[in-house]
């Protein structure tokens, strides 16, 4: 019994903090907060707003992380959010699906 539960905590448990981790180690949670939108305090929209916005599609939002694609969101705001992007250039193709699956959780 322990071994199953041990399994189902590594299978669907564990993956979800290990990308909540790389979300708050790439600087994203300084922005993006889950349910709270921040525009108005001159930072990003909430991730459940990401989510709505990207409704599921993964590669638009990991189009838009690489900075290869327009944002859904505050268009007017993406001039703060282009410094982060271009911080995230060059890692690999895991760290943007990674991401891109916490925000569409």
């Amino acid at each position: 019994m322990k071994l199953l539960i041990t399994a189902i905590f590594l299978a669907v448990i564990a993956p979800v903090f290990g990308d909540e981790k790389l979300f708050q180690k790439k600087g994203c949670s300084g922005c993006h907060h889950d349910t709270i939108d921040r525009v108005k305090d001159g930072l990003g929209p909430s991730i459940a707003q990401i989510k709505k916005a990207y409704n599921g599609k993964k590669n638009e939002l990991i189009l838009f992380l690489k900075g290869q694609n327009e944002p859904r969101l505050y268009p007017d705001h993406y001039f703060m959010m282009k410094p982060q992007l271009d911080i995230l250039k060059g890692e690999k193709e895991k760290v943007f699906g990674t991401l891109a699956d916490y925000l569409l959780r």
